[in-house]
């Protein structure tokens, strides 16, 4: 037995993923979606020209970290949800794909996404 199992033992097991996943609902995850895909529309179409036509970058500064945030969440709660609602993993990489695209997250949720959701 090794020493850390000795002296910690269970307590380095990971919970179970249904246990973390819990609070995780659809309708969060239908709000990540559009969050994100607004925060990527504003990005591209309101702050970039911001930044290159005023010469004033602290738009994307701010919008950039902003959507960056969001994405990772999205992305997170994608995992999460499909988990939870036994996606194919084809459904969970439209997802994820789709997220990187202008528009992706509305495409998903009205195309792709199951109808549980």
């Amino acid at each position: 037995m090794s020493d850390v199992k000795r002296l910690w033992g269970n307590a380095l097991t990971p919970a179970p993923l249904p246990v973390m996943i819990a609070p995780m609902n659809e309708k969060w995850f239908l709000w990540l979606g559009r969050m994100e895909g607004l925060s990527l529309l504003f990005l591209m179409f309101i702050a970039m020209p911001v930044k290159y036509l005023l010469q004033n970058p602290e738009w994307v500064k701010h919008s950039g970290r902003l959507h960056g945030g969001l994405f990772i969440a999205y992305c997170v709660a994608a995992l999460f949800l499909s988990e939870k609602r036994n996606w194919s993993r084809n459904t969970l990489a439209l997802a994820w794909g789709f997220s990187c695209l202008p528009f992706g997250t509305f495409i998903f949720e009205k195309k792709y996404l199951p109808k549980s959701v």
